[in-house]
């Protein structure tokens, strides 16, 4: 069992976000806003998985945009997550600091 920790970073305006781990949806709300002087829209309380791997799902229905993966907790369990371009984009890593 392992724990996953998500960061809806930059590029979020005021956006429904959804999210899905492992099949069972861990996260629906609307108004995220990226806050500029931090870029951070919003920090999901920590995700307990049951494997080394978990399966993310991020949706943003309003905008048709949705993006699918696999994290390997063993490179890592923070999750960052964008909005850019038109495009979610994600990394996964082992540590992540914000000011």
């Amino acid at each position: 069992m392992g724990t996953l920790n998500v960061y809806l970073t930059d590029g979020f305006k005021d956006d429904r976000v959804e999210l899905t781990v492992d099949g069972r949806k861990v996260f629906d709300e609307s108004g995220i806003t990226t806050k500029k002087l931090l870029g951070l829209a919003k920090q999901l309380h920590p995700i307990t998985v049951d494997g080394d791997v978990a399966r993310l799902e991020i949706q943003l229905p309003e905008k048709g945009q949705s993006v699918a993966f696999e994290a390997e907790l063993s490179k890592g369990n923070h999750v960052p997550i964008s909005f850019e371009n038109g495009q979610l984009t994600h990394t996964v890593l082992k540590q992540i600091g914000f000011a």
